[in-house]
C-alpha cells in the first residue's frame, strides 16, 4: 500500500482562510499599497507629482488603475501571483505591499472573476482568471497569461502602468459598494492611510473624486526648535522621532506613526503612544490644552517584514522589543512640549496672570512648514538636543489686583494686526486693553 497521505488544502478552505480576518476596506487598501510600491520604484524619495491611482468601487464593477511603472513581466510569471512570497524574490526597497499575499488577498476577497493588465516601459501582459474555474482544477494552482510580450520599442513612463478589474463582485462587495456610508468612510480611511504619499504629490481618485489630506505641518521659527530623535535597531529599521507644534485642532493633535511612509496609526490619543494619565508610564490625558502637540514617528525599513506592524497594516506590534524602545523616547520627547512649553502657554492664559505674554507673542511670529515636502528647509529648524525648545516664559508677573480680571481671546491674524495699526500698539495686550476702552467708553459710558 503508498504510504504517503495527501495533506493539500482545497481551494475552497484555502481561499476562505485567505479572506477570513480581512475586511473589504483592508483589501482595497492592500491594492492601493502595490501602486505606491510601484511608485517608488519609479521615483524612490523623490515627489510623486504626475502619478495617479483611480479606484472605481460600483455594484457592478471594481477596478484600480494606475501609472505607476507597472509590473515586470518576468515578476508576474515568477512572483506576484505566488501564494506567500518566495525567498528568492528581490522584493522592493521599503516597500509597504511587496508580493506576498496583499493583491491575492485582496482579489479573492472582492470577487470572482478578476482581469490584470500591466505594461512596463520594456514588456508587458494580460491574464483573466475565473476562480470557480480554476478552483475546479483541483492540483492546478497555476494561472495563464491571455498575452505576454517583450517590446520592440521602449515606452515612456508615463504610459506605463497596471489595471485591475472585477467584474462578478462578491455578495458583501455589491451590497457595500451600493452603500454611501461604506464608500465614505473608505474615501476617510485610505486618505488618511496615505496622506503623506497624497502630502508628496501622488493623487488618488474614488470613484471620481479626488482623495485630500490636512497637510503635515509644524510651526517653527528661530524661537521655536523642532525636537528630534533618530536611531537604527540592528541596521535592519531606522526610526526617526519629530515633535512640535501645530494649529490648535483637537482633530489633528497627537501622535502619528508611519511605517514607510503609511500611515499606520494616528492621530493617536491613547496609551499606546504614552498618553496614560498621571497613574501611568507616560503623560497627561489628552485633552484642549494639549491640541498643540503634534508627534510624528517614522519607522524605515528595506526589508518591511522587519517593521513592527501587524499583518494587515492596522496598527502597531506592542510586543515588539523596537516599539517598546521607541514608545519610551516618544514619551520623553512629548514631555519637553507638554509640561514644558504648553503648560506654559495654559499659565498665560490664566486670569490671575500679569507677566508678559511672551510664548503667545512668539507663536504669532512662527510659520508652518510641510513635513513630507519641505524636510530639507525644516533641518535648519532642528533643535541642538531631542527637546523642544521653546522661548522662555515671562517669571515676573505678579497676581492681578483685587477686583480686576483678565480676558484672554484668539482673532483671525490679519484682523489683529489691522487692528494694531489702528491704534497704533505692537503687542496683543496693548490692543485688547484699547479695544477694551474703545468699546467702554464709545458703548457704556
Amino acid at each position: 500500500m503508498n504510504g504517503q497521505i495527501d495533506a493539500k488544502p482545497t481551494k475552497d478552505f484555502f481561499i476562505s482562510m485567505l479572506v477570513r480576518d480581512i475586511s473589504l476596506k483592508d483589501a482595497i487598501g492592500d491594492l492601493l499599497d502595490n501602486c505606491i510600491d510601484g511608485a517608488k520604484r519609479l521615483r524612490g524619495n523623490k515627489s510623486y507629482k504626475g502619478l495617479k491611482v483611480n479606484i472605481v468601487a460600483t455594484p457592478m464593477k471594481f477596478s484600480i488603475s494606475d501609472n505607476c511603472g507597472g509590473i515586470d513581466l518576468e515578476i508576474a510569471r515568477k512572483y506576484a501571483f505566488r501564494f506567500g512570497r518566495p525567498d528568492k524574490m528581490e522584493g522592493t526597497n521599503y516597500s509597504i505591499g511587496q508580493f506576498g499575499i496583499g493583491m491575492k488577498r485582496a482579489l479573492f476577497k472582492l470577487g470572482n472573476e478578476f482581469e490584470v493588465s500591466s505594461s512596463t516601459t520594456i514588456n508587458s501582459f494580460s491574464m483573466k482568471v475565473d476562480v470557480d474555474v480554476w478552483k475546479s482544477k483541483t492540483d492546478d494552482w497555476t494561472f495563464s497569461f491571455e498575452n505576454s510580450e517583450e517590446l520592440e520599442i521602449k515606452k515612456q513612463e508615463e504610459e506605463t502602468g497596471t489595471i485591475i478589474s472585477l467584474n462578478k463582485l462578491n455578495e458583501d462587495a455589491i451590497t457595500a459598494f451600493n452603500d454611501d456610508i461604506f464608500l465614505q468612510e473608505l474615501h476617510n480611511e485610505l486618505e488618511l492611510d496615505h496622506l503623506y504619499n497624497i502630502n508628496k504629490g501622488l493623487d488618488i481618485y474614488l470613484n471620481g473624486i479626488k482623495l485630500k489630506s490636512k497637510k503635515l505641518n509644524l510651526i517653527v521659527s528661530q524661537k521655536f526648535k523642532i525636537g528630534k530623535w533618530e536611531h537604527n535597531f540592528d541596521d535592519e529599521v531606522n526610526v526617526k522621532l519629530i515633535v512640535g507644534l501645530g494649529s490648535s485642532d483637537e482633530q489633528l493633535g497627537g501622535w502619528y506613526i508611519f511605517c514607510n511612509q503609511r500611515l499606520i496609526v494616528g492621530p493617536d490619543k491613547s496609551r499606546l503612544t504614552g498618553w496614560t494619565g498621571r497613574k501611568g508610564d507616560g503623560v497627561a490625558n489628552y485633552h484642549h490644552q494639549y491640541w498643540r502637540f503634534r508627534g510624528f514617528a517614522f519607522f524605515e525599513a528595506e526589508d518591511s517584514s522587519k517593521l513592527p506592524w501587524n499583518t494587515t497594516k492596522t496598527g502597531m506590534n506592542t510586543d515588539s522589543p523596537i516599539f517598546k524602545a521607541v514608545r519610551l523616547q516618544m514619551i520623553e520627547m512629548m514631555k519637553s512640549v507638554i509640561n514644558g512649553f504648553l503648560n506654559s502657554l495654559k499659565k498665560e492664559n490664566e486670569s490671575d496672570y500679569t507677566g508678559e505674554q511672551v510664548l503667545h507673542e512668539a507663536l504669532e511670529k512662527t510659520e508652518s512648514m510641510n513635513i513630507a515636502i519641505e524636510e530639507n528647509e525644516l533641518k535648519k529648524y532642528y533643535a541642538p538636543d531631542k527637546s523642544f525648545m521653546y522661548p522662555e516664559p515671562d517669571k515676573s508677573g505678579n497676581k492681578l489686583p483685587i477686583g480686576e480680571t483678565k480676558i484672554s481671546y484668539s482673532m483671525d491674524k490679519d484682523k489683529v494686526k489691522q487692528l494694531k495699526k489702528f491704534f497704533n500698539v505692537t503687542t496683543n495686550p496693548d490692543l485688547g486693553k484699547k479695544t477694551f476702552e474703545y468699546v467702554y467708553d464709545n458703548e457704556i459710558e
